[in-house]
């Protein structure tokens, strides 16, 4: 890894609070919790968070416990776009060998469990360029690492302490760590022997978003033909599970394959990473 002296980004108050807005939104709409207006125990320390959100309308108070409104369910929504684009899009960037262009999801089906997939991407030689590709499309690379903290469990409702941790903890630290140490576009100019321009960033940048992309897009419409097959294979005699879930629920979006089109773009950018901070 070449490490990135330079600390370019920060957070400020009103990223922490939005970033720890969505999680709550989604433990209340989509899991059901209720949180009373009073709040009690460690749930105490949410209160700013709560202050927040009623600010911004997207809480409103019910009978006896805060209530997500239509606006929220709005940002909530929002959010879980950004996460699905970032498990289908943008984990692909996660392992790249800048020296021979190797992408590590290449073998993405080639190992026999997850473990030894990931153990894969792990290998020295790849480097994490989603930060990167942040900076190219013009997007916060903060929003990119915060979605890879909740997709690996970095913020888990059920540890204790985990109001404090969402209030006040290190993590916001840790991911700013991530944000600052990862190679930046500027890290990625190649030059000769002779300090000449031999490539340089935007151009390498380009190349290997679209070749990237390419990869991920047929990696998620081979999955869409195994799943296909998978549901005919099924023993329709067997009793079908029905999840109950409430009205308002917010799934992750199901898309066609020609949703992924626009991707094909090095420099396109999903509407859904307009920012609510």
């Amino acid at each position: 890894m070449i490490e990135t002296q330079e600390q370019k980004y920060k957070l400020t108050v009103e990223q922490k609070n939005y970033f720890g807005s969505v999680l709550l939104l989604e433990d209340m709409n989509n899991f059901n919790k209720v949180y009373p207006i009073l709040l009690e125990g460690d749930d105490e320390l949410l209160e700013p968070l709560f202050i927040y959100m009623m600010s911004k309308n997207w809480l409103k108070t019910g009978l006896n416990s805060y209530v997500v409104t239509d606006e929220g369910r709005k940002v909530l929504k929002n959010y879980i776009e950004k996460l699905y684009e970032f498990r289908s899009i943008f984990k692909v960037f996660c392992a790249i060998d800048i020296n021979t262009d190797e992408i590590g999801f290449n073998k993405f089906h080639e190992f026999d469990t997850d473990e030894q997939f990931y153990a894969h991407l792990q290998e020295e030689r790849f480097e994490d360029l989603r930060v990167a590709v942040c900076e190219f499309k013009g997007i916060n690379p903060t929003d990119i690492i915060f979605l890879e903290f909740v997709d690996s469990g970095e913020y888990d409702f059920e540890q204790d302490g985990w109001q404090a941790d969402l209030v006040t903890g290190l993590i916001w630290d840790e991911l700013l760590e991530v944000a600052n140490s990862n190679l930046h576009m500027s890290d990625l100019d190649s030059f000769d022997d002779d300090n000449e321009l031999i490539e340089s960033s935007e151009d390498y940048m380009t190349r290997m978003i679209k070749d990237s992309t390419e990869l991920m897009v047929g990696l998620i419409k081979k999955q869409a033909e195994i799943d296909a097959n998978d549901e005919e294979e099924e023993d329709d005699t067997e009793e079908e599970f029905v999840e109950t879930i409430t009205e308002t629920y917010i799934a992750e979006p199901v898309y066609s394959y020609e949703y992924y089109e626009d991707y094909y773009d090095p420099y396109y950018v999903s509407p859904c990473w307009g920012m609510y901070y």
